[in-house]
C-alpha cells in the first residue's frame, strides 16, 4: 500500500492550525520571549500549555526558575524556586481547565463533598490481600459486600498478556504456592506463560532470517524470587514481557512519520491489540516527535534539526527519547534509531497508568518493539505490593464500566476530563 506523503502528524496539525488561527505566533521569537517576561505565572503557564512556540521558548535559561531539572520536590523547596505548583491561581485555572463542568460542579459542591471524600479516601479490608485498601481500589459489586470474602481488584480481575492469553492474580499465587521460593536462590527465574500463538506467527514472518528471530521474544509471564521487602515477607516479581519485529528500514532508509504509522497498523492486524488497556497505538509515536528526536529529521515546527538541543538537558530523564537530543551526541537528524555508543539512547513511551513501558529498537536494518512490566507480589499471599499494579488489570474483568457510584467523584464519561476513563473502549 502507497503512503500518501502528504499525511501530517498531529503535532503538526496543531502546530499550523495554532499559526493560522493566531497573530501572536507570526511575531519574532525576541518580541514573543519579551511577552512571556512580563505574563503573570497563571498566564505563562496556560501559554505554554496551548502551543510548542511558547513551549519551546519555556525552555531556554530565562525561564529555570521553573525548570525542575530532574531535583526531588524537598530540593525545590529548600532551594526556594518559584514553580507553577506553588502559585494559587495557576493552580485553580490548571483545575478549571483539567476538569469538565460536571465535575468542577461536583467538586465544587458542599453536600457531595462527602461522598468524594468517601470514594476517593476511605478504606475498605480485602480477605485476600489481609489488609485494607482505598475503596477506588474495590469494584461497585464488591464495596456492597460484608467485611469477610471482599476482595480487591487485584483478585476479581485479570490482565491480558496479549490478545491469546491472560493471567490473573490467584493463578499466580497458585504457582508460587506450588513451587515456593524456601532453599531457592535469589535471582531464580520462571516462565510460567508463554503465547505460543504470537510465537508461531512470529517465527513464520522471520522465517529463515536469524537477525530476526534471534531478537524475538514472545508474549511471557515470568517469575523471578526477589527476597524479602524491608519488613522480611518473602517477595516475588513477576514480569510480562515480549519483543516483536515491527518492520524492515526501506533501502533508502526514508522512514517517514506516515511509514510508521501505517506499519503499526500492519502490526496490530498481525498480532491484535498488544498494549495495555491505556494506551493508544498512535501514542507509540510519541518519541519521534522532532522536537524530542532527530531520527525524522525536521518538521515545520522546528525547521532543521541539528544533533544536538541544549534545551533537552533539563527534562532528560523525562521525555520518551531520552538521550536522542541531548547535548554532546554524535547523532545524525534524518537516520532512524541510530545508535550513540557514547550516551544511552531510548526511545520509549510509558503508559500514563503506570502498567508497562513500551520500546524501540533497532538490530541492523530491523525494527522492534518490546513491552516490559513488573511488579511484585507477597510470597505469602497477600497480594500486589503496590497500587498502581491494579492498573494493569483489564476494566471489564472487575465490572469498572458499570461503576455508577463513583461517577463524577472518580471517573466520569469525558475522555478529555482529567476523570475521564482512561481506558480504551
Amino acid at each position: 500500500m502507497k503512503i500518501p506523503k502528504t499525511a501530517l502528524p498531529p503535532w503538526e496539525i496543531a502546530f499550523e492550525a495554532n499559526v493560522k488561527h493566531s497573530r501572536l505566533l507570526h511575531l519574532p521569537e525576541e518580541i514573543l520571549l519579551l511577552i512571556l517576561q512580563l505574563a503573570d505565572i497563571p498566564d505563562l503557564y496556560m501559554w505554554r500549555q496551548v502551543s510548542f512556540t511558547f513551549w519551546r521558548i519555556y525552555q531556554s535559561k530565562y525561564f529555570r526558575n521553573f525548570h525542575r531539572n530532574g531535583k526531588w520536590y524537598y530540593e525545590i523547596v529548600r532551594e526556594g524556586l518559584i514553580g507553577f505548583e506553588h502559585d494559587e491561581e495557576t493552580r485553580k485555572r490548571a483545575r478549571e481547565q483539567a476538569y469538565c463542568d460536571k465535575c468542577i460542579a461536583q467538586r465544587q459542591d458542599e453536600n457531595i463533598l462527602s461522598h468524594r471524600w468517601s470514594q476517593r479516601y476511605k478504606t475498605l479490608y480485602c480477605s485476600f490481600c489481609r489488609k485494607n485498601h482505598l475503596r477506588s481500589c474495590f469494584s461497585h459489586k464488591e464495596r456492597q459486600k460484608e467485611y469477610v470474602g471482599r476482595r480487591c481488584i487485584t483478585w476479581e480481575g485479570h490482565f491480558r498478556v496479549c490478545p491469546h492469553e491472560t493471567m490473573s492474580m490467584s493463578v499466580l499465587h497458585e504457582y508460587v504456592d506450588r513451587n515456593g521460593t524456601t532453599g531457592k536462590a535469589l535471582g531464580t527465574y520462571q516462565k510460567i506463560v508463554i503465547c505460543r500463538i504470537c510465537e508461531a506467527v512470529a517465527g513464520k514472518l522471520a522465517g529463515e532470517n536469524i537477525r530476526i528471530s534471534n531478537n524475538i521474544t514472545a508474549p511471557k509471564v515470568s517469575l523471578l524470587n526477589a527476597g524479602p521487602d524491608y519488613q522480611g515477607r518473602p517477595q516475588v516479581m513477576f514480569s510480562l514481557d515480549w519483543t516483536l519485529c515491527v518492520f524492515e528500514i526501506p533501502e533508502d532508509g526514508g522512514v517517514t512519520y506516515p511509514f510508521l504509522q501505517q506499519r503499526l497498523r500492519e502490526f496490530e492486524k498481525t498480532y491484535g491489540d498488544m498494549l495495555c488497556p491505556h494506551l493508544r497505538l498512535d501514542r507509540l509515536l510519541a518519541p519521534f516527535d522532532p522536537h524530542l528526536c532527530v531520527c525524522l529529521g525536521g518538521d515545520r515546527r522546528t525547521g532543521g534539526v541539528s544533533p544536538c538541543d541544549r534545551n533537552i538537558d533539563w527534562v532528560d530523564n523525562h521525555h520518551p527519547a531520552r538521550g536522542c537530543k541531548r547535548m554532546n551526541t554524535a547523532r545524525i537528524p534524518g537516520i532512524f534509531l541510530q545508535q550513540d555508543h557514547d550516551y544511552r539512547v531510548k526511545h520509549e513511551v510509558m503508559c500514563s497508568a503506570y502498567c508497562g513501558n513500551f520500546s524501540w529498537t533497532r538490530k541492523d536494518r530491523f525494527v522492534f518493539l518490546s513491552r516490559h512490566t513488573a511488579g511484585f507480589i507477597y510470597a505469602d499471599g497477600g497480594g500486589m505490593g503496590y497500587v498502581n499494579e491494579n492498573n494493569l488489570m483489564e476494566p471489564q474483568s472487575y465490572g469498572a464500566k458499570d461503576d455508577i457510584e463513583a461517577k463524577y467523584a472518580l471517573w466520569c464519561d469525558d475522555k478529555t476530563c482529567k476523570n475521564g476513563r482512561k481506558w480504551k473502549e
